[in-house]
């Protein structure tokens, strides 16, 4: 009997030890190990040509779902020098000088806690900054990727398929690693440019009417990328 009760002990605190972490974005969506959260920066116009531009999510959170405190420990990987700044875990903000920073704190059962890493954009330079991050609770570990993602208002960019459109000068600017279509469409549906692109080229868009008009950027029989632009 005695040796039935001391396993069970065992058992029991072996269950209550097993930490279980939980990472979810700002819409409650669990993040399943190895994926990736996108977080876009927002522009506001102040007029007097100030802009605010921000991207300072809480998120990702992270929640102790086991029944008990656990340690947690999270290591951030940054792949561009002062890009980031973290605040979360420990509530001290700083600019990550350093390429790997770990910082830890206890959290309690059924706490959460936000991530809180921010982007330090600045206006006009658009760009998309990446972390690495692993969180470690106990014996419990995931790993994520965080992209925070400044986009050009006139043109959008696709990772997918290695291609970036900008509109600039009257002209769509491109640059594509891979065969392409390049087609620009009126309000109307109808197609009025098309030009095949592989490499950095411009498509000129001079002879068109003032107006707003649609692009897509076609590959292997699949849109990859589409926007819209302002033709002035």
């Amino acid at each position: 009997m005695k040796r039935i009760f001391t396993l069970l002990s065992t058992i029991l605190v072996a269950l209550t030890s097993y930490a279980q972490l939980e990472i979810t974005d700002e819409a409650g969506k669990v993040i399943e190990n190895g994926g990736t959260i996108e977080f876009k920066a927002e522009e506001t116009d102040l007029g007097g040509g100030f802009v605010l531009l921000l991207c300072e999510p809480k998120a990702p959170y992270l929640t102790n779902k086991s029944a008990s405190a656990a340690s947690l420990m999270v290591t951030i990987k940054r792949t561009e020098a002062d890009s980031l700044t973290w605040c979360g875990i420990t509530n001290n903000c700083e600019i990550l000088k350093n390429e790997e920073v770990v910082r830890s704190a206890s959290l309690g059962a059924g706490q959460t806690t936000g991530l809180q890493l921010h982007a330090n954009f600045k206006s006009g330079e658009y760009t998309t900054y990446t972390a690495n991050v692993t969180a470690r609770l106990g014996n419990d570990t995931k790993n994520f990727t965080i992209k925070f993602i400044y986009a050009d208002p006139n043109g959008i960019q696709s990772a997918q398929a290695n291609q970036t459109i900008r509109y600039s000068g009257k002209a769509l600017q491109y640059h594509a690693t891979r065969p392409a279509i390049l087609n620009v469409y009126s309000t109307a549906g109808r197609l009025v440019k098309s030009e095949r692109i592989n490499g950095d080229g411009n498509l000129n868009l001079n002879d068109l009417n003032q107006g707003v008009f649609m692009y897509e950027v076609v590959s292997g029989g699949v849109r990859t990328a589409s926007g819209k632009v302002l033709v002035k």
